[in-house]
């Protein structure tokens, strides 16, 4: 499969919605060795990526309204990367066109993790 998601838990959570999550807790999740770790700040309407690469990468974001699509065997997909209160780390495979479009109105932030430098990319509209 082009994209994998797991569903994290916070290391620590209140009722009142607070929670932690540690960043090696998030690594944990990732089956490869990060060699880089971004923070993409995506304000609304604008979308990242639209592109494919040699490396592997991860995506967390914290809050809600941002949106991964990628294309697998020819077909455009899209995947919500936060709902339903779930926190989850997206891994894309290699060469596989992608990116993440901010539908809030509000900026958010994604945090990336590679298996090193961004290299040999190539453009792809998607969105």
């Amino acid at each position: 499969m082009s994209i994998t998601q797991k569903i994290i838990k916070p290391s620590y959570a209140r009722q009142s919605g607070l929670w932690v999550l540690h960043v090696h807790d998030i690594i944990q999740h990732i089956d490869f060795v990060v060699k880089e770790t971004n923070v993409i700040y995506i304000p609304p309407g604008v979308a990242g990526g639209n592109h494919k690469h040699p490396r592997i990468e991860a995506f967390f974001a914290p809050e809600e309204g941002l949106e991964l699509i990628f294309q697998e065997k020819g077909t455009i997909k899209k995947l919500p990367m936060k709902s339903d209160g779930n926190l989850c780390i997206f891994t894309i495979a290699p060469m596989v066109p992608h990116a993440v479009f901010n539908n809030s109105k509000k900026p958010l932030p994604l945090i990336e993790f590679a298996d090193g430098p961004m290299q040999d990319v190539q453009k792809i509209t998607l969105i």
